[in-house]
């Protein structure tokens, strides 16, 4: 998918994507991809909000939370307890495989130490590891 890195405006100025770097300094498309993230949500800050919902409505499908058909109560996190939220996200991370139980008392270690523990530091471990075993 090609991605915008300028806009020229009809009054002949310009919005540019500084310190664009190529795809090859990155691990995977994501990482590139990622990038262009707060760009494109300025370009958007420049379309008119109508164009934008005709666009959602017509291109994607999507309709207005008030003209939605569902007779159902939207869910909201807080209608779930901490353990059922780890437990959906062990089975949606770790899948059916590798999920044993040191996996998941592993998992119960880590959470605890989440909650507590310098997010700076822990984001440092985990960038080592990351990096350790490629996966960015």
């Amino acid at each position: 998918m090609q991605k915008i890195k300028k806009v020229i405006f009809d009054d002949d100025t310009e919005l540019e994507l500084e310190g664009l770097k190529p795809i090859s300094d990155f691990k995977s498309a994501y990482g590139y991809r990622g990038q262009f993230r707060d760009f494109e949500d300025t370009i958007l800050d420049y379309i008119d909000e109508d164009r934008i919902e005709r666009y959602a409505e017509w291109s994607l499908d999507m309709v207005k939370s008030d003209d939605c058909e569902c007779d159902c109560d939207e869910e909201d996190i807080s209608d779930y307890t901490d353990n059922q939220l780890i437990d959906e996200i062990s089975r949606r991370y770790f899948g059916n495989k590798g999920f044993d139980i040191i996996t998941n008392s592993l998992f119960d270690r880590f959470t605890k130490v989440l909650v507590v523990a310098d997010k700076s530091e822990l984001d440092e471990i985990i960038k080592n590891q990351e990096v350790k075993h490629n996966l960015i």
